[in-house]
């Protein structure tokens, strides 16, 4: 069913209702109304009082401007919002955070202030001082009244509440033997990397002993597999040592020696003293007064390591699971740059410890929804960069217009990764168009 234009002699034209339908195999089209002249409906304006008037019956409402009154239209962004506002309460992180405010009184929405806080620093690298002006551009519900000084003292409460809050459990990259002898004598568990070429103990025994290594991840096919993985538990001396080991960078890594070494031979000829500066070159040379040569055993003895690295634990956890814990730790610490990046190039207008404290954990409940979405979108086979994934989500904007007393929402486009974001989260996307009752 559809209108169109019938013309009538040379004068006139009339708008009428049709609709297609099958006779016999054949297509007809039956009049189902003549609504009127075309040129007396667009003077009086009756052609959008129609269309008006049908859209009341459209799942969709249609938006008309009519042109003759005064129409005022607001755009904000909901894209991060819709996504981070789900993984906040399905982390259970809203749960804890109105747990704790119990038997506490504020005056303002102390959760509220904290998830704007936490979506700020998700999403913009600046000052928390600018984080109300921010806020102007992006729907966040309960966060209409928040001043800056409420957010303030939001992260004053997280510092005070932090501080009851404590880890059994300690990652760190790399493992000396005084902290490992604190960490065992408090009773801690950890999980250690260690320095291979370093310790004699892993550099001549661990890395010695024989045995298979099990496969936690295969070799993928596309960027979006994540990388390769193998491991094998080694005991010395009643300590517990895992062998990982990443076939790809094992094959990269004897690449890189192989070319270094025929560059080498290349730079032998031309005589020692060109080489002594280049710590690349002298990790396989022997290099007497007046002459140097490739060092076949250093050679040899280098390539143990290709692709590898140890860890050294005291939990009970099995090997694949030491391992995959102490990867999600490299995660950790890309945060740890990018919030001490962070903190060094804006000032901290905070005097008290609680204060900075709740900074510095706002950025850390911002890392725990970061790495819960990474971790649905790879559930999901999908590998993407954060900075696309912030931009994606930031072009998701809703414009509300009101013209004529009604108020009509409109959904802009999803663009880039945006409705693959949505669907691994399960968040519905609102309706392209809607009129607000």
């Amino acid at each position: 069913m559809f209108a169109r234009i019938k013309k009538s002699g040379k004068k006139y034209q009339y708008l009428q209702i049709v609709e297609n339908r099958k006779v016999k195999g054949k297509v007809k089209q039956r009049v189902i109304a003549t609504i009127g002249r075309i040129d007396q409906m667009q003077a009086k304006g009756r052609v959008e009082t129609l269309i008006r008037s049908l859209s009341r019956f459209s799942e969709q409402a249609m938006l008309i401007l009519t042109g003759k009154s005064d129409v005022s239209a607001e755009a904000v962004k909901i894209g991060p919002t819709l996504i981070f506002e789900r993984l906040w309460k399905e982390t259970g992180i809203r749960k804890a955070i109105k747990r704790l405010l119990a038997n506490r009184r504020f005056e303002f929405d102390v959760e509220r202030a904290i998830f704007l806080t936490v979506l700020h620093r998700l999403m913009v690298s600046g000052s928390d001082r600018f984080c109300e002006k921010w806020r102007r551009d992006y729907r966040i519900e309960g966060t209409e009244s928040l001043e800056l000084h409420h957010l303030y003292r939001a992260m004053a409460f997280l510092g005070e509440v932090s501080k009851d809050q404590e880890d059994a459990t300690s990652f760190a990259s790399r493992c000396n033997k005084d902290l490992i002898e604190e960490l065992e004598a408090n009773d801690i568990a950890y999980i250690l990397g260690t320095r291979m070429r370093r310790v004699n103990a892993i550099k001549n025994d661990v890395l010695s002993v024989g045995g298979r290594y099990r496969e936690v991840h295969p070799e993928g096919v596309t960027s979006k597999d994540p990388s390769p993985l193998k491991v094998k538990q080694v005991v010395l001396n009643d300590k517990r040592y895992i062998v990982c080991m990443n076939p790809r960078q094992a094959r990269k890594d004897a690449a890189d020696r192989k070319a270094i070494i025929e560059s080498l031979k290349l730079q032998l000829k031309k005589g020692p003293k060109s080489l002594v500066g280049n710590k690349g070159y002298r990790r396989y040379l022997s290099i007497d007064k007046h002459s140097a040569r490739i060092d076949t055993d250093k050679v040899k003895s280098e390539s143990r390591f290709d692709g590898k690295w140890v860890l050294t634990t005291n939990t009970n956890l099995s090997a694949e699971k030491v391992a995959l814990k102490y990867k999600e730790l490299w995660q950790v610490e890309r945060v740890f740059r990018d919030v001490k990046s962070m903190l060094e190039t804006r000032p901290v207008y905070h005097q008290r410890d609680e204060n900075i404290i709740g900074h510095v954990f706002c950025s850390f409940l911002a890392l725990m929804l970061r790495k819960e979405l990474e971790k649905r979108l790879n559930n999901a086979g999908h590998l993407f960069e954060w900075s696309d994934i912030k931009q994606d989500l930031k072009a998701l904007n809703q414009v509300t217009i009101e013209e004529g007393g009604k108020r009509f929402i409109i959904r802009s486009e999803c663009k880039g990764h945006c409705g693959k974001i949505f669907q691994a989260v399960k968040v519905a996307l609102p309706p392209t168009i809607r009129e607000v009752v």
